[in-house]
């Protein structure tokens, strides 16, 4: 069967029987029981990843992951930007930064986010952070403001 995808900005997907639909609206739909698995209610959909779906409501960046023909929302529709690097991506809005390690499918806010070619440096509320990010293992956490 066919796998209908809009934008694919990585690589051809894994997920067999799984499509986006629009009629009015978009949704995600599975072909074998012909069932949606996310409704018709998003003003875009564009697949970002293997199966990481970037949803578009109301001006609004939303993303889910969907394995096994089930949906995992990774976060609402409430973020203005959205940015990948290394196969990761970044939703950024006013001083808020969501970040979605693929490889870990590990979600972490930060206030302000960094990268180069291996590390992710950042910080959140209480910490701050650098992180290997193809492992999404932390190498050094530090409390704020404790020396």
């Amino acid at each position: 069967m066919l796998f209908t995808v809009r934008n694919n900005a990585f690589s051809e997907n894994s997920l067999k029987n799984i499509r986006i639909v629009k009629n009015e609206k978009y949704g995600i739909m599975n072909e074998s029981t012909n069932t949606y698995i996310l409704s018709e209610e998003y003003d875009n959909i564009f697949l970002y990843g293997l199966n990481i779906f970037a949803l578009y409501k109301n001006g609004k960046i939303g993303l889910c992951r969907i394995e096994d023909e089930n949906i995992n929302m990774i976060c609402q529709c409430e973020y203005d930007v959205i940015d990948n690097y290394n196969h990761d991506l970044f939703l950024s809005k006013d001083n808020e930064t969501l970040y979605f390690n693929s490889n870990t499918k590990e979600i972490r806010i930060f206030k302000e986010v960094i990268t180069d070619t291996m590390y992710l440096y950042g910080y959140d509320e209480n910490y701050q952070y650098i992180i290997h990010q193809e492992s999404g293992k932390i190498l050094y956490k530090k409390e704020l403001n404790k020396y």
